[in-house]
């Protein structure tokens, strides 16, 4: 992969022996690393990825912004919570294990903080 052109919040994931890492990069530089062992793990973070965005660009449309011009109105108690639901509905429709993992925070759980104790992968 040429390391010179990584796009902005694109999670890119590498294939290791027994591990994928997924790398997260903002400004070009790494933002957020974190070596999985499932690939159902990496799937779903995949999945919560794109399924975010998609439900974004979704509420942009529906209210007519762009975020350069006109900006959506995050802290609106309704866009949260139809961002939430759309989100709740799109994990709702692939099913489980993806689903139960919404419910329960595993994005929250694989993007958390872990200290850096050398490339050890």
């Amino acid at each position: 992969m040429d390391e010179s052109f990584k796009w902005e919040g694109v999670p890119y994931v590498e294939i290791g022996d027994e591990h994928y890492i997924v790398t997260i990069y903002e400004r070009g530089v790494p933002s957020l690393i974190k070596k999985l062992n499932q690939i159902e793990e990496v799937l779903y973070w995949l999945l919560a990825d794109i399924i975010f965005t998609a439900v974004h660009v979704e509420l942009l449309n529906k209210y007519g912004v762009d975020n350069v011009h006109t900006h959506l109105d995050y802290s609106s108690e309704e866009v949260k919570q139809e961002m939430e639901e759309n989100v709740k509905a799109a994990f709702q429709m692939i099913g489980d294990p993806y689903w139960t993992w919404h419910q329960k925070g595993k994005r929250q759980e694989l993007e958390s903080y872990q200290p850096k104790k050398g490339k050890s992968w």
